[in-house]
């Protein structure tokens, strides 16, 4: 809130704040960002899932963040390479089900179109030894699906790294 007030200043930015931020985010990767099932490649129970979920998205958050200060104080970006092997954020549909009966629907859905595993937020990364053509592909099945925190990190990736 402090960075984004009207009356901000990157000199009157306290580097604190961002420490706390990553210590946030290392505290919360600590803990694990998925969820056993998930890894297995089957449904997880609805409650762990949206635990998992939530702390990537804050991850993803944290390391969004923390660029915007340090591109505008100045300091270098970093790529998140650590991150690479979480999954992206998960669809619309999964993300905003109401109740654990719509969930368990989505997530069934979400396996039978996902059997190839996850897409990873590395696959949005650059990947010279990757088939474009599938990595493609795979980008544009879960683009046709994702919300609107999805649809922000695609966008500050293709800005990164281009189309």
């Amino acid at each position: 809130m402090i960075y984004f007030h009207p009356s901000y200043s990157t000199s009157l930015f306290n580097q604190d704040i961002m420490i706390k931020l990553q210590d946030l985010a290392g505290e919360v990767a600590s803990k694990g960002t998925l969820c056993p099932a998930e890894v297995s490649g089957t449904r997880p129970d609805w409650e762990s899932w949206i635990v998992a979920a939530t702390k990537r998205r804050t991850l993803f958050a944290a390391y969004l963040f923390d660029n915007i200060v340090s591109c505008g104080t100045g300091l270098p970006c970093f790529i998140g390479s650590e991150l690479a092997s979480l999954p992206v954020s998960a669809s619309k549909v999964l993300w905003e089900a109401r109740n654990r009966q719509a969930w368990n629907t989505a997530y069934n859905l979400h396996l039978s179109q996902w059997n190839d595993g996850e897409l990873l937020i590395s696959e949005l990364w650059p990947q010279p030894e990757a088939d474009p053509a599938v990595r493609q592909r795979r980008i544009e099945r879960w683009l046709s699906s994702v919300d609107e925190f999805g649809m922000m990190i695609y966008a500050v990736t293709a800005v990164t790294y281009g189309p």
